[in-house]
């Protein structure tokens, strides 16, 4: 028996709390805050300045799109991590994939007042999800797993971030027919295939042990690739060429050697670490709502004080959200309120 096996047959030997993933994956959580709502806003009077407009976009477009990808990573990782070397646990996985649909349908129903746009991840964790398993299961060589992320991350950057570099060539004739009816079946590139698999994929491998990076090899090149991303956003933004914003492709290893690093710390337990895990997770579920009834206050006391508080709704918005979340997850421990853990886990 290999080293790798005795370790991988031995659960108490490679027991991790991942405290540095659930910190993480808070601060992503407060990351997709900023992404849906600017942190600088326009007052009823006056616009803001381009230094305003660009320090929006830097922090919409650049820093806190690595979010979502660390996401689908942990969502692989922590999904296969429990599973036998080169297998698939069917059942499991279909547990997992019927959990997240539950939660699916739970908060568009709970979220019927305000916009929904958020929980794309939801439906695009269980396609990768199934996907990936379904090749698994099916045996499918690593080599093609990779090769057939990478295919999905193209076809999703050029509808992306790149579409401006393939639009005059599908104006006319049959690119754009063939263009046309790409988009009648996938009308958005953030899906589970284009931006989901690669990253969930990138999460299997993690969870079968098959990249083992020194922390400080890791930070290196983490840092690196933030600078090599930093880069290709300006020469897209300078040019123009993004359609959205949810994929480029330096985030491949800038979210690769992110969790690389942090799924390798060690950091002592503490409760709030437990805490940060539902926190975060009601910040992703309920943030939007949350803004939308901060503007309508704001509006309302526009209208009794005359005290223009748009400019700040940001600074509103994230407080109460943070301060509503931390109190339903006390609330959630409480025997009355058990009911509670059916919409967050």
């Amino acid at each position: 028996m290999t080293l790798h096996k005795m370790v991988a047959s031995n659960p108490k030997s490679c027991q991790n709390n991942y405290n540095g993933i659930d910190i993480v994956k808070f601060l992503c959580a407060i990351m997709v805050f900023i992404i849906h709502i600017a942190p600088l806003s326009e007052s009823l009077t006056q616009t803001l300045s381009p230094v305003e407009n660009e320090i929006n976009f830097w922090l919409q477009n650049y820093l806190c799109r690595l979010a979502v990808p660390f996401y689908f990573v942990c969502s692989g990782f922590f999904l296969f991590k429990k599973m036998p070397p080169n297998g698939i646990d069917v059942n499991r996985v279909k547990k997992y994939c019927f959990r997240i649909i539950y939660l699916l349908g739970v908060w568009n129903v709970l979220l019927f007042l305000g916009w929904k746009g958020h929980l794309w991840y939801l439906g695009a964790t269980v396609v990768a999800v199934t996907f990936l398993s379904i090749c698994l299961s099916y045996h499918v060589d690593f080599k093609f797993l990779v090769i057939i992320a990478c295919v999905f991350y193209v076809l999703g950057l050029l509808g992306d971030s790149y579409l401006g570099l393939i639009e005059p060539f599908v104006r006319e004739g049959i690119l754009n027919i063939l263009y046309g009816i790409h988009n009648f079946f996938v009308s958005e590139a953030k899906n589970g295939f284009y931006m989901g698999y690669i990253f969930v994929l990138m999460g299997y491998i993690f969870a079968q042990g098959k990249v083992k990076i020194k922390p400080q090899v890791s930070l290196v090149f983490f840092c690196t690739s933030m600078i090599c991303l930093f880069v290709e956003v300006f020469i897209l933004h300078h040019y123009s060429i993004p359609d959205d914003h949810n994929m480029y492709i330096f985030l491949v290893p800038v979210t690769f050697f992110l969790f690389a690093f942090v799924s390798s710390l060690s950091i002592n337990d503490r409760p709030i670490y437990i805490k940060l895990r539902t926190v975060g997770t009601l910040i992703y579920f309920l943030h939007i709502l949350i803004n939308e009834l901060t503007a309508f206050g704001i509006s309302m006391f526009y209208g009794a004080l005359k005290i223009d508080l748009l400019p700040i709704q940001f600074f509103i918005s994230l407080p109460v959200t943070l301060l509503i979340a931390f109190g339903i997850e006390w609330l959630s421990h409480k025997e009355k309120f058990n009911w509670i853990n059916w919409f967050i886990s």
